[in-house]
């Protein structure tokens, strides 16, 4: 049976096996409230939905007969809110997925549905969906039972409107807001989706879209990653965009995102014992100085269980009026073992992002002490980044934790693991769930030479089984982070947990 290590997990239990991590009764950083909807709970997110500027908490799921149902709450600065929600939203029939997106306002969002013909809009003056444009697409399915967020409301064009990007099998279709919630004109760009063939069925995939400045002309372009080119569609003068791109290499030996080129990858590499990829897990400004970076992930195998992964760091620069990247790294680090997880989050605030992730090293040793003891040795590591872009070469702090496992039921919790700043502080605070009874709150150290407190503050909360199911906002609009509780929507957590959320409101 295959198990799984999240970076929840490795956080959590790093805060209740390490010596270090002792427990503190200070005063309770939260007022808890509790909200009940009439369906279960898929998620929740916070959006600004009802007027701009102020926050609603949005609670997904699904009533018993099958229907899929947004729920809209309101919560006061104070942490009052209503019994009910503000409005409830039935998604109407043929909606295959969902996103928010800023159409009318730079502060306000939109709920938006992708149907096979196009894209629809709720109205909250009429509480109806409308249509806002046809459009055709590779999504033909006409029942998609796990409803989701999908991303197709970008600002392509950086005014802060959403517009929308939508893949075909003859290209992509690129419908620009015009600037008062309209989407009038549909552009066709020069790009395609792929086909990968699983037996006799095809499938059809789209290629990462972005939207960033490559020639330095103050308007931002539109950018495809394809295997190690960039595939840009640059803005125009007056707005939109050219038609046809312009094709530029990337500049880094990585593994490409296509399926031919990971065939060609895979086809080189028919055994573990020496294996060395590198791909591109991430572009966005790294370093804070305003231009895109690449970060690259290279997975390095010397045999079944001699792993190891570095993060590598491509600095952008202006060029000549062109985005460039050096062949060698700018910044990187290497983590020993099988890479658990990882995250990429500024732990200070100081426009520079930092790394967490967890690794662990696996023997025969470790695979007999796990099939006795059920437990596992882990190191959780933080990486910070200093105001050079650099990293260090060992961990900025670390933690080496045990991880147990249920072999017998193939059956474990992933506590609750979130960084947010609750005091307002400029630094991030880490919270870990301690079984399903007790949060732990390791405040961040705003400068201090240790990231986090020593001592946590326990506050006793009812919390889900899997830590995925806890997430951080600000709910209220008072510039400091609550806590989102949910429950598993298919019992796990108690039948009566379904539709119940819990939320930790700062103080």
């Amino acid at each position: 049976m295959r198990h799984t290590i999240s970076l929840a997990a490795l956080f959590a239990l790093s805060a209740v096996t390490s010596e270090s991590a002792m427990a503190a009764k200070g005063e309770n950083p939260f007022r808890q409230i509790e909200l009940r909807t009439d369906h279960v709970v898929a998620d929740l997110s916070v959006i600004n939905f009802f007027e701009p500027g102020v926050p609603t908490l949005v609670a997904r799921g699904m009533a018993e007969d099958g229907s899929k149902l947004f729920s809209f709450f309101e919560i006061g600065t104070d942490g009052t809110t209503p019994a009910e929600p503000k409005l409830r939203v039935t998604v109407p029939e043929g909606v295959l997925f969902f996103d928010f997106g800023h159409v009318y306002d730079k502060d306000q969002e939109s709920l938006l549905f992708f149907t096979s013909t196009g894209i629809q809009i709720y109205d909250l003056a009429s509480g109806t969906a409308k249509p806002v444009a046809s459009v055709s697409s590779i999504y033909k399915q006409s029942i998609n039972p796990l409803f989701q967020n999908v991303n197709f409301a970008h600002d392509m064009n950086g005014d802060g409107l959403a517009d929308i990007v939508v893949a075909d099998f003859d290209g992509y279709h690129l419908l620009l807001n015009d600037g008062a919630g309209g989407y009038g004109t549909v552009q066709r760009l020069d790009m395609q989706t792929e086909m990968r063939l699983g037996g006799d069925t095809p499938r059809y995939s789209q290629f990462p879209v972005y939207s960033f400045d490559t020639n330095f002309d103050d308007k931002m372009d539109i950018v495809f990653l394809r295997d190690s080119d960039f595939v840009i569609f640059e803005g125009l003068d007056g707005g939109g965009f050219t038609s046809s791109p312009v094709i530029r290499p990337v500049g880094i030996d990585i593994v490409g995102n296509s399926f031919a080129s990971q065939i060609a990858s895979n086809e080189r590499n028919q055994d573990q014992s020496d294996i060395a990829e590198e791909r591109v897990t991430t572009l966005e400004d790294m370093n804070g100085d305003g231009i895109i970076d690449v970060v690259t992930r290279t997975d390095v195998a010397k045999g079944a269980f001699n792993r190891s992964t570095t993060n590598n760091f491509y600095y952008g620069r202006n060029e000549g009026g062109k985005l460039t990247f050096n062949s060698e790294r700018s910044a990187g680090f290497t983590q020993n073992g099988f890479s658990a997880d990882s995250r990429f989050i500024d732990f200070t605030d100081d426009g520079r992002t930092d790394f967490a992730g967890g690794a662990v090293s696996i023997g025969i040793g470790k695979i007999i002490g796990l099939l006795f003891s059920g437990s596992i040795s882990i190191n959780v590591n933080f990486f910070m980044q200093d105001g050079e872009g650099n990293f260090s070469k060992k961990p900025t702090f670390k933690k080496k934790v045990s991880v147990d496992f249920d072999l017998s039921s193939g059956q474990g919790s992933v506590p609750v693991v979130e960084m947010t700043d609750i005091d307002g502080d400029g630094a991030k605070d880490l919270l870990l769930g301690k079984g399903v009874e007790t949060l732990r709150i390791f405040n961040g150290s705003n400068g201090g030479k240790k990231l986090f407190a020593r001592r946590a503050i326990e506050v006793d909360v009812d919390l889900p089984k899997s830590g995925d199911l806890v997430s951080v906002a600000d709910v209220n609009g008072d510039g400091k982070g609550d806590v989102l509780i949910h429950f598993d929507r298919l019992g796990s957590d108690g039948a009566g947990n379904k539709n119940r959320v819990i939320l930790l409101l700062a103080k």
